[in-house]
Order: C-alpha cells, then structure tokens, then sequence
C-alpha cells in the first residue's frame, strides 16, 4: 500500500477537490444566508416607507388642525 490511508485519488480535470467542494457549498449556504437576510431587509424597508407615509399624513391632518384653531382665536380676537 503506497498512499497514505484514507486518500482519494488526485480530482481529475474539472473535479472539484474535497476542499473545493466543501468551500463551494460553504460559499453556497453564505450566498442562501445573505439573500435571505436582502430579503427580510427590503420586506423591512417598505414597512417602514410604509410607516413614514402614514406618518407624513398625520402629520399634515395636524397642521390643518393647528391652523383651524389658530383662526378660531384670530377670529374671536385671542390670538
């Protein structure tokens, strides 16, 4: 027995070694990992886009609410 125990024959052309396979489903599984991550990161911002939409349009109801009441005082001469 000439090789050392254990060994597998030297990959051939176009055959990935062990450690170039493992290295490709480690590659594989961080690409899986950082899609998902995208994924769960743009569902988050359109919920937040979302949020500042609704945000935005109270914060207008509550400037016409201000300026309402600004002109009842000016109309009964409080302000």
């Amino acid at each position: 027995s000439g090789g050392p125990r254990g060994a597998s024959p030297a990959p051939g052309p176009g055959r990935p070694s062990k450690v170039e396979k493992y290295q490709q489903d480690v590659d594989q599984e961080l690409l899986l990992e950082k899609e998902q991550t995208i994924a769960e990161l743009r569902e988050m911002v359109g919920i937040m886009s979302e949020k500042i939409k609704k945000l935005e349009q109270l914060v207008r109801i509550k400037d016409a609410k201000i300026d309402a009441l600004g002109q009842k005082l000016q109309k009964y001469g409080l302000a």
